[in-house]
Formats: structure tokens, sequence, C-alpha cells
């Protein structure tokens, strides 16, 4: 999910639980992965603006606020 956002050029910057909505399969009345659904993009932040390779962010700066949002998805996926 955040994989995809970052290869949009788009950071989350918010990365909690209370922003992820699992609903259940109906069917199963399991949680189906494929229905996650991000939610929440106050604080979001892009990569490129509106004109074409307009960069609203260096490639250095970009790199690290990647690293530093997947990093905090990893620490929220571990167990407590």
């Amino acid at each position: 999910m955040y994989e995809g956002l970052h290869s949009s050029g788009i950071i989350h910057n918010d990365v909690e639980w209370r922003h992820v909505l699992y609903p259940l399969n109906s069917r199963t009345d399991t949680l189906d992965p494929n229905l996650l659904c991000l939610v929440d993009f106050g604080r979001s932040r892009r990569r490129f603006g509106d004109e074409q390779n307009e960069k609203l962010m260096d490639d250095v700066k970009w790199t690290r606020m990647v690293g530093a949002e997947m990093a905090n998805v990893l620490a929220m996926l571990e167990p407590r």
C-alpha cells in the first residue's frame, strides 16, 4: 500500500493504524488484505507539482522521507 503511494510520488506522512481501514470479507467474515484502504491524507506530501517534471522535493529529501515512513510502517506492523 505505502510502496504504491511512494511510486506515485506521494508520502502519507502520518503512519498510524487509525488511518488504515480493514473491512471484513462479507462471505468469509475474515480480514481481506485486498480490501485495505488508507485514509486521512491531510499531512501527505507530493514529490512533484502540477506542472510537468516540477519537483517539489529534491531526491535526497524524498529518499529520507520515504525511508522514515517505511520504518514507521514496519514498526507499526511489529507484534506488541
